[in-house]
């Protein structure tokens, strides 16, 4: 249930009003007209208009708070969309012929069956396959209580058998309500659930299963989270499965309203990268208090390999005895960084956990006060806020070390490793017995050796022209003619599936070589634009950068607060291809918030001579600020638009930030939140009543 909410509306509104007044506070300095060489008539002209433009916006806001607030004092609900919808059932594998396909969904009654819309989706690729169904097509079924079962049957053979292949169910106004994989996880590069990332439901069918059955969820509750999916057992198209039961929807605190959403799609970016279950007894002081305790130093490792920040708020670390620990509101961990969970501190002194304690690694004690991981074996649970598994890890198994050996167990290599092994005998590790919040060799994850940062400086630019790159695919230590990985990364390609800041991939799709234009195959190029002018350059086909992003991230390694930035780049296009795509920016100052730049669309008709065609982009980026050791993100998406066939090189080029230090200091959060509590508190009292 999505709820617009008058309390935090308002709250909204008057923070929207003072962070305004902020913005255009500049424009009564004397300085920022002094930069700008503006006259004192210009001057005055700019200041009238930024008054004006305040005034409007405090008219707004302060209405906007009276009309929520007289909303809030005469409705007794709050609007909600009914969205308890989820994937219940499905069957696609069985000896044999396939037969007997089909996909189940429970639907609280009074749901509007239109809104929703299920799709099946290809995991090698991650497109849309056979046509997205909405719920009111489908067949209804039996009504158990609050909720009625909707099926759908699928032609022989209508759902691929895996490996992995998926489904997802959607919202016209919610967006993604599951993403569901089996047999394996992937992104969805089209349609409704495009860029979600699926989760493996952690059950599959295979050419041996009966004909018959299907997988299910089981358990007891009245929304997706309270349920678990289950082995292959007998189909129960159209009822309740065996071993589940609805209990009644609880509307007392909001009477009429739906029960709460299933949530958002799991964060499959996450990888518990390392644990320690039992520290040595002399030489096992992991979180750096000083002090040995074989519990205190117990600790989890978990990295997030997205393109993007994740926010695990409420987020819980849970081993096979329960839960061990809950992530605090605000937890959120950037694009290629770290986070540490250990046991305790034995001193009670958490200060030496920040940065650069652990490579700047966010770390935190078990909210419980241990982690209790069994020597013998344990399963260490990462669970989103749903119940979802966001990222798991079971010892000792087949690929994974005993946790007993007065060391951590690791993957190898780091993040990427489809083992976990004994620290100590991991590639780089030197024989450490462990390396919490960095790489096995002591590496930090997010701050390793870039080749392109905003250096120390009053201002400046940094220009990146792509000299010397010949297409050999990218390093985290690149070589002649690679890509330093910890600045670039790609999404979107067939067989690199698995990306993130600091892999190595240097043959396949992101490293197709050099040309000059009219490649067919798939990838990331270095194309010859001009003579003696390299640009970076993709050829998108159906399964690569079609729903593809390149992600840069330049590190502000300066001491102060980067802001003033502006962006210059040139785009080119070799239009040899009857197909139009898109090529947008985004830009963010903390990976977790993209706004949106420029857009440029290829043209759906090819050239009879096709040659490069260079379109130049130049603006500001307002509201940026990079704090120390913080990044700016660029990402350049693209996707299909219009046309058939094959499509057009694309390349990047020139690119260049220019960035001010600021010279003023900078209050504490603390002194912020108190002085615009103050003001927003004077503003209001200040005001003049309406007569």
């Amino acid at each position: 249930m999505q709820q617009i909410r008058p309390r935090q509306t308002a709250a909204f509104l008057s923070n929207m009003l003072f962070k305004s007044q902020q913005e255009l506070h500049p424009l009564f300095t004397f300085h920022h007209y002094r930069d700008r060489c503006l006259s004192n008539n210009q001057r005055r002209s700019e200041q009238e208009k930024a008054r004006t433009i305040m005034q409007l916006i405090r008219c707004i806001a302060v209405w906007g708070i009276i009309t929520v607030c007289a909303a809030w004092s005469t409705s007794g609900r709050s609007e909600t969309i009914d969205v308890n919808v989820w994937i219940n059932e499905f069957h696609y594998d069985n000896e044999g012929g396939d037969v007997g396909e089909f996909v189940e969904v429970v639907a609280r009654n009074g749901a509007v069956l239109g809104d929703f819309t299920l799709s099946l989706y290809n995991g090698s690729g991650g497109g849309i396959y056979g046509t997205p169904t909405t719920l009111d097509l489908f067949s209804p079924g039996a009504t158990v209580g609050d909720f009625t079962f909707y099926s759908f049957n699928l032609p022989v053979n209508g759902m691929q058998n895996g490996s992995p292949d998926g489904l997802a169910l959607t919202h016209s106004t919610a967006g993604v309500l599951q993403f569901l994989s089996y047999e394996g996880v992937f992104g969805a590069t089209n349609g409704l659930a495009s860029g979600s990332n699926s989760t493996d439901v952690g059950v599959e069918e295979t050419g041996s299963t009966p004909i018959g059955h299907s997988l299910q969820l089981t358990g007891s509750g009245n929304s997706y989270g309270d349920f678990t999916w289950v082995a292959p057992n007998t189909n129960t198209n159209g009822g309740l499965n065996l071993g589940q039961t609805f209990t009644a929807v609880d509307l007392s605190e909001n009477p009429g309203a739906a029960p709460p959403p299933p949530p958002a799609t799991p964060t499959t970016s996450l990888v518990i990268n390392e644990f320690l279950a039992d520290p040595d007894a002399t030489a096992g002081d992991a979180n750096g208090s000083g002090v040995v305790d074989t519990s205190a130093d117990e600790f989890v490792e978990i990295i997030n390999t997205g393109a993007s920040a994740a926010d695990l708020s409420n987020f819980t670390l849970s081993d096979a005895v329960g839960v061990r620990h809950v992530f605090p509101e605000g937890t959120v961990v950037p694009a290629g960084g770290s986070i540490l969970v250990f046991g305790s501190d034995e001193n009670g002194d958490y200060t030496h956990w920040f940065a650069p304690a652990f490579g700047g690694a966010i770390a935190q004690q078990a909210s419980t006060g241990l982690l209790g991981l069994n020597n013998a074996g344990d399963t260490i649970t990462l669970t989103e806020v749903n119940t979802s598994v966001a990222a798991a890890v079971t010892y000792p198994d087949a690929n994974v070390a005993a946790g007993g050996n007065d060391q951590s167990v690791t993957r190898d290599p780091d993040i990427s490793g489809g083992t976990l092994v004994q620290h100590s005998t991991a590639v780089g590790a030197g024989g450490a017995l462990f390396s919490p919040g960095t790489r096995v060799d002591g590496v930090s994850f997010t701050t390793g050796d870039f080749d392109h940062v905003l250096p120390v400086a009053a201002g400046g630019t940094t220009t990146i022209d792509f000299a010397g790159y010949n297409g050999g695919g990218l390093a985290k230590n690149p070589a002649a003619g690679q890509l330093d990985s910890d600045v670039f990364r790609f999404d979107g390609f067939s067989d690199a599936t698995a990306a993130f800041f600091g892999m190595t991939a240097t043959s396949g799709d992101l490293a197709r070589g050099a040309s000059s234009g009219g490649a067919t195959t798939g990838g990331v190029y270095a194309f010859e634009v001009a003579p003696g002018d390299t640009a970076l350059g993709v050829q998108p086909t159906g399964s690569d950068f079609n729903a593809g992003a390149l992600s840069i991230r330049l590190l502000n390694t300066s001491a102060g607060i980067v802001d003033n930035l502006s962006l210059d780049y040139e785009l080119w296009v070799y239009n040899d291809a009857d197909r139009s795509s898109s090529v947008d920016l985004e830009y963010s100052g903390d990976g977790l918030t993209f706004f949106s730049g420029p857009s440029l669309l290829t043209p759906e008709a090819a050239d009879g001579s096709p040659s490069w065609v260079a379109t130049p982009f130049s603006l500001e980026l307002p509201g940026i600020e990079i704090v120390p050791g913080g990044f700016l993100f660029l990402r350049f998406l693209s996707e299909d638009v219009s046309g058939s066939g094959s499509r057009d090189e694309v390349a990047l080029n020139n690119l260049v930030v220019s960035w001010q230090l600021q010279t003023t200091i900078v209050p504490e959060p603390l002194t912020w939140t108190l002085a615009l509590s103050a003001a927003a508190a004077a503003a209001l009292l200040l005001r003049r009543p309406a007569v």
